[in-house]
């Protein structure tokens, strides 16, 4: 199954003291916004690789203009 998420929504977490990841309505992860970055095994970990990509992507796309 796909994950489904905002990736923009991933800069607000960044600064809650907890975050919780669900995946198929079961809790996946739970820990410190650092841990879960930290663990290269993570789904939120993922979750900001992706995010990162996407603003180099938009980042490249608004340079060439």
């Amino acid at each position: 199954m796909t994950p489904e998420y905002h990736l923009s929504s991933l800069r607000t977490v960044m600064d809650y003291t907890r975050i919780l990841v669900l995946s198929e309505g079961q809790i996946a992860e739970f820990d410190t916004p650092y841990n879960l970055m930290e663990d290269k095994k993570s789904i939120f970990h993922s979750m900001c690789q992706k995010y990162v990509q996407s603003q180099h992507h938009l980042a490249v796309v608004v340079h060439k203009f």
